[in-house]
């Protein structure tokens, strides 16, 4: 029945969709839409209106996408902040490369103390470029606990910035 109305609404739901979000990921959070819809008879729920069940479930993934790209925007953000703290220390005089050294130091103490697991996954994902999902694999973890670890990591750094900037202010 879902997959049906799913079907005859596509078209305005993915308008619904691209009015909310840009046009080139509009498509894969449609699919999203999809894949969260229940699948057989004993799964589903009794639904009176598809058509409003189904935007509902479009303005939720909408909300989860924007989440995850803000999310990751400030992710982002702190490494390519503590990235070019750790770049400048090639450039820098002796002084300020021993501070450099030190601050290095200190990333890695932090990342120790906050787990094995954390300091793995930061460095799998942020130095050796592997994907969330293949972190998850080779933990057997879900990509929601790499995310977790991710978090907690880019935490950290952000404490570590705060408190350098601070210093050498």
């Amino acid at each position: 029945m879902l997959e049906a109305a799913f079907a005859a609404n596509r078209r305005n739901l993915l308008s619904f969709i691209r009015s909310r979000l840009s046009n080139d990921i509009a498509e894969d959070v449609l699919h999203e839409v999809w894949l969260r819809l229940p699948r057989g008879d004993a799964s589903a729920p009794d639904v009176r209106s598809p058509r409003s069940y189904l935007f509902r479930i479009a303005h939720s993934a909408i909300i989860d996408h924007e989440r995850q790209r803000r999310a990751k925007s400030a992710r982002d953000t702190a490494f390519a902040d503590v990235s070019r703290i750790l770049e400048d220390c090639g450039r820098a005089d002796a002084e300020s490369t021993l501070i450099h050294r030190q601050l290095i130091a200190r990333v890695g103490t932090r990342l120790h103390a906050a787990g094995h697991r954390v300091a793995t996954v930061f460095r799998r994902h942020r130095i050796d470029g592997a994907t969330q999902r293949e972190i998850a694999d080779e933990l057997n973890v879900s990509i929601g606990t790499i995310e977790g670890d991710l978090r907690k990591a880019y935490r950290l750094l952000l404490d570590l910035k705060a408190e350098y900037d601070q210093s050498h202010s």
